[in-house]
C-alpha cells in the first residue's frame, strides 16, 4: 500500500500504523529552524470574534472611553485598562504583549481557520478537510512521548470545537468538554454496573474488535472512553473542585461569585486540573466566544473584562505555585499560554451602535509561561492602534498568524518547517502554511530571548 492510500484511510489507523509510513519520507527546509523547546504544554485561548485590541492589550483610550475602564502602567510600561482588569495589572511581569500582529482576513470563518490551523483558508472544502487543527498536529507529534500510564487525551478543547484531525487518525481529535463533567453517587453506581456490562457485551459481540481488525479505529476510541470513566486520576481531573472554581471568579461586595456557570473561569480552572494531573494532556484549546462586539463594546467589556481578568490571574497564580515535571520549574514555566483573536476591532471613534467592527491591519496577543520572558512589549502601533509602526522583531514585516503558529510549535520543540510530500490530494502539506503576504513563517524570537 502506498503512502497516499495509507493517508486516505488514516482516520481509521492508529498512530503506530501511520508513523512508519511517514518516517524518513518527510521533507525539511534546508535551514535549521529556531526550535526553542522551552514548553512542555500549551494553553491556547482563542478570543473568538476578535477582542478589541485598542481597549485591552494595546490600550488607546480616547474621548469615548468610559472612566470606569481605568488606566495604569504595567511593569513593562504598557498602558493598561486597570478598571476592568486590575488583577492582571498587578501581574504584568507574568506576560508579554505582542502589539504588531497583522492579517489580511476580516471574515470570521477565514481568519478563524488561520488561528486554529496555521494555514490560510482554502475555498476548496476537500483541501481544507486535509488540514488538521494545531492541537491535532501537536497530538500526532507528541504521541511518542505518551507514557503507559497517560490516561488523559493529549488534546482537550473547551468552549468551541476546533477543526478536526484532517488527514491524521481521529484519535488525535480534541476531547471536547461540552457539559459539566461531575461524578455523583448515582452516576458512580451506573458506571460500575450498567456501563461496564454494556462495554463487556460490546467487546464480546463485535467480531472486528474480537479479532483486532478495527478499520474505523473505534476500539481505540471506546477503550479510551472506558479508561476515562473508570480511572481515578481522570475522574479527579475532570471533577472541578468548588473552592478552586470560586478562586477563578470575581467576587461581589457581599463575597458571592460575580457570575456562575460555564465560562472562562471554569475553563481555566479545568485546564489547571488537567495539566496538574500530569496524566497525558499537553495541549488545551479554549474557544472563548462573544468578542464580536459591533455594538455596545464598553458595556460588554465592563462585564467580560473582570471575568477574563480574574480567571487568567488565578490561572497564573495556581500554575506558578505548582511544581512542574522538571526540578526547579513551576507548571507555568513549562506551559506556554497564548491569548489571541482572529483579528482586532476598528480603532478610533466607535460606530453608530457604539461598537467596533472587524479590523486586521493591527491587533495584539498575550503570551506567558513556557519560556516567555514576561514584562515586555513587542511591536507598536500608531496613536490610535490602526497601523503597525514597529514590527518588534528582526524581519521587515509585521507578525502574522502563521508566525504565531510557528512560535507555538517551536516552544514545544516541534519542527514547524516540516512538510509531508504525499497527501490524499497530492499537494505538499506544510506544518505551518506559507502565507502569500508573509512568505516564510518565523518564530517570534523576542518572546524567548
Amino acid at each position: 500500500m502506498d503512502r497516499r492510500t495509507a493517508l486516505k484511510i488514516g482516520a481509521g489507523l492508529g498512530l503506530a500504523g501511520l508513523r512508519p509510513l511517514l518516517a524518513g519520507k518527510t521533507r525539511f527546509d534546508k535551514r535549521d529552524p529556531q526550535l526553542w523547546g522551552t514548553a512542555r504544554n500549551c494553553v491556547f485561548i482563542n478570543t473568538v470574534g476578535g477582542m478589541s485590541h485598542v481597549d485591552t492589550f494595546d490600550y488607546k483610550p480616547g474621548p469615548a472611553t468610559p472612566n470606569a475602564m481605568g488606566q495604569s502602567r504595567l511593569s513593562s510600561g504598557a498602558l493598561w485598562p486597570a478598571g476592568i482588569m486590575p488583577d492582571l495589572a498587578a501581574r504584568g511581569d507574568h506576560f508579554t504583549l505582542v502589539r504588531s500582529l497583522y492579517g489580511v482576513e476580516r471574515n470570521h470563518q477565514r481568519a478563524q481557520f488561520a488561528v486554529e490551523t496555521g494555514h490560510r483558508f482554502n475555498p476548496a472544502a476537500s483541501l481544507r478537510a486535509e488540514v488538521p487543527s494545531l492541537g491535532s498536529l501537536i497530538s500526532v507529534e507528541l504521541a511518542g512521548q505518551r507514557g503507559a500510564d497517560d490516561v488523559l487525551p493529549t488534546f482537550f478543547a473547551m468552549g468551541m470545537r476546533p477543526p478536526g484531525t484532517g488527514m491524521f487518525p481521529r484519535q488525535h481529535n480534541a476531547y471536547f468538554l461540552e457539559v459539566e463533567n461531575r461524578f455523583d453517587r448515582e452516576f458512580d453506581a451506573y458506571l460500575n454496573g450498567d456501563i461496564r456490562t454494556r462495554l463487556n457485551w460490546l467487546w464480546t459481540l463485535d467480531p472486528l474488535k474480537q479479532e483486532g481488525h478495527d478499520p474505523l479505529g473505534s476500539r481505540y476510541l471506546w477503550s479510551s472512553a472506558e479508561a476515562l470513566m473508570f480511572d481515578e486520576r481522570a475522574r479527579a481531573a475532570l471533577t472541578l473542585d468548588d473552592e478552586r472554581q470560586l478562586r477563578y471568579l470575581p467576587q461581589q461586595e457581599d463575597g458571592q461569585p460575580y457570575v456562575s456557570g460555564r465560562g472562562i473561569g471554569e475553563w481555566l480552572a479545568q485546564a489547571y486540573q488537567l495539566l496538574a494531573a500530569d496524566s497525558g494532556t499537553r495541549f488545551i484549546h479554549i474557544g472563548y466566544q462573544d468578542w464580536d462586539r459591533h455594538s455596545q463594546v464598553y458595556g460588554h467589556l465592563a462585564y467580560e473584562g473582570p471575568l477574563f481578568d480574574r480567571a487568567l490571574a488565578a490561572f497564573f497564580d495556581e500554575m506558578s505555585e505548582t511544581p512542574g515535571v522538571e526540578a526547579g520549574k513551576s507548571l507555568l514555566d513549562e506551559t506556554l499560554v497564548v491569548v489571541v483573536g482572529e483579528f482586532g476591532r476598528t480603532p478610533g471613534a466607535l460606530n453608530r451602535l457604539q461598537g467596533r467592527d472587524h479590523f486586521s491591519d493591527a491587533f495584539s496577543a498575550l503570551f506567558a509561561g513556557g519560556g516567555v520572558q514576561g514584562g515586555r512589549i513587542i511591536g507598536a502601533t500608531d496613536a490610535v492602534g490602526g497601523a503597525v509602526i514597529d514590527n518588534g522583531w528582526s524581519h521587515d514585516r509585521p507578525i502574522g498568524l502563521v508566525d504565531l503558529s510557528a512560535t507555538v510549535f517551536s516552544a514545544l520543540g516541534i519542527d514547524y518547517r516540516r512538510s509531508l510530500a504525499d497527501t490524499p490530494s497530492g499537494r505538499t502539506f506544510y506544518y505551518v502554511g506559507r502565507d502569500s503576504w508573509a512568505g516564510t513563517p518565523h518564530v517570534i524570537d523576542p518572546l524567548f530571548s
